[in-house]
């Protein structure tokens, strides 16, 4: 770790990977102190950074007359009061001028750019440019942020963002396990604006296979799916909580399976007491069904005289996914580790369950007020203290990633470690989205619609660049690469206008034709062969959804049209809807859009 500076009686360090770490300067040796002591004494005076006037641009800017202006207006007034305040002491120390407030209003073209990027993954058209460019309305920018919000991009954008963070895959590396239902849930959950609150809790208390018909359809949502998110980690239960509290806490944990943490307050049993709420779930069925099942499958293979070395490790591979089911037991078979090593327990004794806290108060927090109930309600006793408005990590995690989303960095970094709220950049920023959040009530839109609708996001771009190890005040947003999937959404829209009318159909194929159940004992080896034979049919199908080449996209001057084939695109889209035996675009074999 390398020397960042000495903060009162703190230390900060940067580690390889490029996150600020924030202790006591007492944990580290004398010799390591006075090392500290010396480094923060040669470093350069930090000069006066005054306090300007707040010149913000606030004055004049169109707020929306809707509720979420004013939200928005709340946001701007923060963010200049943070960037003439702690900003320019920040800057000072880095050499750099203070800023009056933000930086100069983006222009049209600007933001037009800028907010089809970031709200459906792709540059406009120049239809859709020109539109926009001509509109007198002086609320033209609140109105294409509601239009974008309210379209099917948003919903395919605003997925991959999820996709990428809750580590979604298509072909998972359990036997024959594939992931379609669980990204097919995400879908449905993305275009139908489910509260995040909502999506969290579903993935955290699901039961059964990844296909498991919705235990609860009456509900309004269809949760067939949502039990991917568990079964992603099958067989990795410490890997799949410290991922959960990472990525809905804002707290990393990974250190602790191991050992307490080096950078942190947590120790190895507090991590150890947050898996026991786990520790009644197992994700695979019993093998030995398995067993007796291929001894009989390969009895009659053999005897159909067909060569069984073929066919064995694909029938092998098929029965075991069905052994991959999320299943509540009513025992707790959580245990410290065999090489557990601090005087607060013994290797294999049983743990507990226990909710980590952050402060002294939360113990006090309506959060903690849950049933731990029997072992088999724990994960729901877990769910619901990991995913109430009143926790007091989840609201603000979700609105400081989205805040990232938008702006570039978070209020507090990294991300994925918001332990020390008071480290962010603007405490009272980042406190005030998370009650913006809890008030939109876990809506994605609406907490992105205030975003968007701020002065602070309608800025031109910071281009210079920030030191390592700064903090950033949000006068604009960064300057920033385009993502990989905004790069090549672009550019199809370049070649087809609105790619996002382009859409493979959402099937449930794969788990109509792979579900057996194991636990039936009447099941046969005759019933597997028949269900295989269906099942190895079902990839014939799908690759018979493959057509539709570039040269269905449009001629060259569709593409400088940037939309002259929006009627070729809907009639592709009405084939691909049309009982899911549409086509997806391909291009040398290749899916070009999914």
């Amino acid at each position: 770790a390398s020397f960042v500076k000495l903060t009162g009686e703190d230390i900060q360090l940067q580690t390889a990977d490029g996150q600020i770490h924030q202790f006591p300067l007492a944990r580290l040796s004398a010799e390591d102190q006075a090392a500290a002591k010396g480094m923060a004494a040669s470093a350069p005076p930090v000069a006066d950074a005054g306090t300007p006037a707040v010149g913000t641009g606030i004055t004049g800017f169109p707020y929306p007359t809707e509720g979420y202006g004013s939200a928005a207006r709340q946001i701007d007034t923060l963010v200049a009061k943070g960037i003439v305040t702690k900003g320019n002491k920040q800057r000072a120390e880095d050499g750099l001028p203070p800023l009056t407030g933000f930086n100069p209003a983006a222009n049209d073209e600007q933001f037009v750019r800028r907010v089809y990027l970031d709200v459906i993954g792709r540059i406009p058209s120049y239809e859709e440019t020109t539109t926009f460019l001509k509109d007198p309305d002086p609320m033209k920018r609140s109105k294409l942020i509601n239009m974008l919000l309210d379209s099917e991009g948003y919903a395919s954008h605003m997925f991959n963002y999820f996709a990428e963070m809750l580590r979604v895959r298509h072909n998972l590396d359990q036997a024959n396990l594939r992931g379609d239902d669980y990204v097919n849930w995400l879908r449905r959950q993305v275009s139908g604006n489910r509260p995040w609150d909502q999506m969290v809790y579903a993935m955290l208390t699901a039961e059964g296979k990844m296909w498991s018909e919705d235990p609860n359809p009456n509900d309004g949502w269809d949760d067939k799916g949502a039990a991917g998110y568990l079964l992603r980690d099958a067989g990795m239960q410490l890997d799949n909580l410290a991922n959960t509290l990472t990525v809905f806490l804002g707290t990393d944990v990974a250190c602790a399976q191991c050992h307490d943490h080096p950078f942190a307050e947590w120790t190895q049993m507090q991590f150890y007491e947050m898996a026991a709420f786990f520790g009644a779930t197992t994700t695979r069925s019993r093998g030995d069904r398995n067993m007796g099942l291929m001894e009989g499958v390969e009895e009659l293979v053999q005897a159909s005289g067909q060569d069984i070395t073929r066919l064995r490790n694909g029938i092998r591979n098929y029965v075991g996914a069905n052994s991959y089911v999320v299943k509540d037991l009513d025992a707790n078979m959580m245990k410290l580790p065999h090489d557990y090593k601090y005087p607060d327990g013994k290797p294999g004794d049983p743990v507990k369950p226990k909710l980590i806290t952050w402060s002294a108060k939360d113990k006090m927090n309506p959060a903690y007020k849950i049933s731990k109930g029997k072992e088999e309600k724990l994960r729901q006793s877990f769910a619901t203290w990991l995913t109430h408005p009143e926790n007091p990590r989840f609201a603000m995690t979700i609105a400081n990633r989205l805040w990232k989303r938008a702006f570039g960095a978070g209020i507090a970094e990294p991300v994925t470690n918001i332990d020390d709220p008071d480290a962010s950049s603007n405490l009272e920023l980042l406190k005030y989205i998370a009650e913006v959040m809890k008030k939109v009530k876990f809506d994605m839109k609406e907490f992105q619609r205030i975003i968007l609708n701020t002065r602070a996001y309608q800025s031109e771009a910071t281009t210079e660049v920030i030191a390592m190890g700064s903090q950033y005040f949000f006068q604009g947003p960064q300057l920033r690469r385009m993502t990989a999937e905004q790069a090549w959404d672009s550019y199809m829209t370049l070649v087809l206008g609105k790619p996002e009318v382009y859409k493979a159909p959402l099937s449930d194929l794969y788990g109509k034709s792979i579900d057996l159940n194991l636990e039936n004992e009447k099941l046969t080896a005759q019933d597997v062969l028949i269900k295989y034979s269906a099942f190895t049919k079902i990839a014939q199908k799908q690759n018979a959804l493959m057509g539709g080449g570039l040269d269905a996209a449009g001629d060259e001057s569709m593409m400088m049209m940037g939309g002259a084939g929006d009627a070729m695109a809907q009639e592709a889209s009405a084939d691909s809807s049309a009982g899911g035996a549409g086509k997806f675009l391909s291009y040398g074999g290749w899916r070009l859009l999914v």
